[in-house]
């Protein structure tokens, strides 16, 4: 799970029963939040950590997590295991909170801006290449797309479409993303 630490999000593992709370993400020297304070003291958080982590989601077979860190330079999508952790890759421009890691574990699906004067539109990337894949790209005045979900058999992907004010269900078949329809619609 992710939390406000010292001024930053980062994220924590724990057993099921609530054991075993130990901290995933150190910075990139390895130290741990705990360790700034004890030098300089509780206000030194967001100065010596000028990043966020978040949105994190196991891989399929468990041995490591995905996860998104956020800086004010720009985003990154992260992997971190038992064996330590590496910058995958870039973000794709304006990538929203909230991504979604496909079933086998080799791409996620995400919001982002394929043109800045668009709303955003759902990506998948592939977490091997860094390949960007835009699927559907809502037309104007439909709002953007957020919150993408895998099924659980990878081939299809729920989000939703709309403004702030009124987001609607989405389907589409990664086969055929340009026939993404809305849920309830009739075809």
């Amino acid at each position: 799970y992710g939390t406000l630490a010292v001024g930053a999000w980062r994220i924590y593992l724990v057993n099921a029963d609530g054991t075993g709370l130990r901290r995933l993400t150190p910075d990139e020297q390895g130290r741990s939040v705990q360790d700034f304070i004890t030098r300089f003291g509780p206000q030194a958080g967001p100065a010596l950590f000028p990043y966020d982590d978040f949105d994190p989601v196991f891989l399929p077979d468990g041995r490591a997590v995905v996860f998104l860190r956020a800086t004010d330079t720009g985003c990154a999508i992260v992997e971190a295991c038992a064996s330590g952790w590496r910058t995958r890759l870039p973000c794709p421009p304006g990538m929203r909170q909230r991504f979604d890691l496909a079933p086998d574990g080799t791409r996620i699906v995400a919001a982002a801006l394929r043109q800045p004067d668009r709303p955003h539109a759902l990506v998948e990337v592939d977490l091997a290449t860094g390949a960007l894949r835009w699927l559907a790209e809502p037309r104007p005045g439909d709002g953007g797309d957020a919150l993408p979900r895998y099924a659980p058999d990878g081939r299809r992907i729920a989000f939703f479409r709309g403004s702030e004010s009124l987001r609607e269900l989405w389907l589409l078949d990664r086969d055929r993303p340009a026939e993404a329809k809305r849920v309830g619609a009739q075809s």
